[in-house]
């Protein structure tokens, strides 16, 4: 067959990279909250509340923040078995300090107590310091702060140490479900602190123990989600539609790092393009928050309604329950379609009716196939079996993604994209 570009390229628009938002764009901010201290560690992070600073959306708030006490997210990472700045608090463990002890702190109260405590201290002793006439005395108190804060962001260097400040929201639960919900929720934080990947946003330090509950310290992204970009073109009343190979550039890096979350047993479970951060130096997979590790017997968080979006959940998740990182592959798949298409395949515009909700569902969940995409776009016959492969309602014919990563790589080296 030949090959050839897509015949409405000159009015398809590119998925640019694209910088800050300016602050028309962004929502207005919440009423100002008080400021969050630790009980031990005093103050960790200067909350900014302008308008820019503020991001809103499922069960958190999100803050800009700039760490102020640097030596209480080292205490929080040590607990949290990461003892390579043990010295630096003057910890000695076994009668000796170790950079390459393991602590399960976190089952050992009295141990995780002497870490906060000793951080808490050592924040003291810079603030008195840096106050000291003598100019030697201060001098090292701002060369030890300055390691701490760039051995903290050392993965990827924060510019004045500005982090995300992901603040939990607990929803309407009884109290015992409210115990287990937050529970889950520190556990799966925990889970994040492992993975390091680059096309994953990095979780820095998690705080339990603050006036309003836990407080997730996470890498601060300056972009637009995908669906903000696509969203942009609509309003700008242009084709909606991404490139074929725009589109494969920005999701073939999400892929991979899917496929890396799978190989360390954790399942996103609510993979879309709102949870997809394109920045100018990169393309980041967000929003965490009803993640799930594949050792975890529990099939879902406590809930009275089923985690994740509708349009973007899989057959089996949605009659189910059942989360396998074929769920991963679905959601991705949709995406994409999304992207080629210029419209999702199920359309749902108000999540909160239940009589549009069920008729999603019962489409999703019937035998009959999905919207076929080449009705918008007339996609190439290997960029159309990835786009099904992915999103087979068969879990065991759909596509892992690994093999998803593999194949998109050959779409994108092929060039070929589109059909007459």
């Amino acid at each position: 067959m030949n090959m050839v570009a897509h015949p409405d390229d000159a009015k398809m628009e590119k998925l640019e990279i694209v910088g800050p938002a300016t602050p028309a764009e962004l929502p207005k901010p919440e009423p100002r909250p008080r400021r969050k201290r630790d009980a031990l560690l005093g103050d960790c992070v200067k909350i900014s509340y302008g308008a820019e600073d503020v991001k809103m959306g499922g069960m958190a708030c999100v803050y800009t923040g700039v760490i102020s006490n640097p030596f209480a997210l080292i205490g929080s990472r040590i607990i949290w078995g990461e003892t390579e700045l043990a010295p630096l608090l003057g910890l000695q463990f076994n009668g000796e300090t170790k950079s390459d002890t393991k602590l399960l702190a976190s089952l050992d109260e009295t141990l995780a107590k002497t870490v906060r405590e000793a951080a808490h201290q050592r924040w003291q002793d810079y603030k008195t310091a840096i106050l000291s006439p003598d100019l030697g005395k201060v001098a090292r108190a701002e060369e030890q702060y300055r390691a701490a804060l760039e051995w903290l962001t050392r993965e990827s260097f924060v510019e004045s140490g500005k982090v995300a400040v992901k603040t939990l929201k607990l929803p309407s639960l009884p109290p015992e479900d409210q115990h287990e919900f937050r529970r889950r929720h520190l556990k799966q934080y925990a889970i994040l602190r492992t993975l390091d990947h680059p096309n994953i946003v990095k979780t820095y330090g998690l705080l339990t123990e603050t006036e309003f509950g836990p407080v997730v310290l996470m890498e601060y992204l300056r972009g637009k989600t995908l669906s903000e970009l696509q969203e942009g073109l609509r309003e700008q009343s242009k084709d909606p539609r991404v490139h074929a190979k725009r589109a494969l550039e920005v999701l073939l890096p999400i892929a991979r790092a899917l496929d890396y979350c799978h190989r360390h047993n954790v399942i996103h479970r609510d993979v879309k393009s709102n949870n997809i951060m394109v920045t100018k130096q990169a393309v980041k997979l967000i929003d965490f928050g009803i993640s799930k590790d594949m050792d975890d017997p529990n099939k879902t968080m406590v809930s009275h309604k089923l985690p994740g979006t509708p349009a973007y959940a899989a057959p089996e998740y949605l009659a189910r329950h059942e989360a396998t990182p074929k769920l991963d592959s679905y959601g991705w798949g949709m995406t994409l379609y999304e992207l080629l298409a210029g419209k999702p395949a199920y359309a749902l515009q108000n999540p909160q009716n239940n009589e549009e909700l069920r008729a999603l569902c019962t489409s999703v969940l019937s035998p009959a196939p999905h919207p076929d995409i080449r009705q918008h776009v007339p996609l190439s016959d290997a960029l159309a079996e990835l786009v099904n492969g992915a999103i087979d309602k068969d879990a065991g014919k759909r596509w892992g993604m690994e093999q998803i990563f593999a194949r998109g790589k050959e779409v994108l080296a092929s060039k070929q994209f589109y059909r007459k």
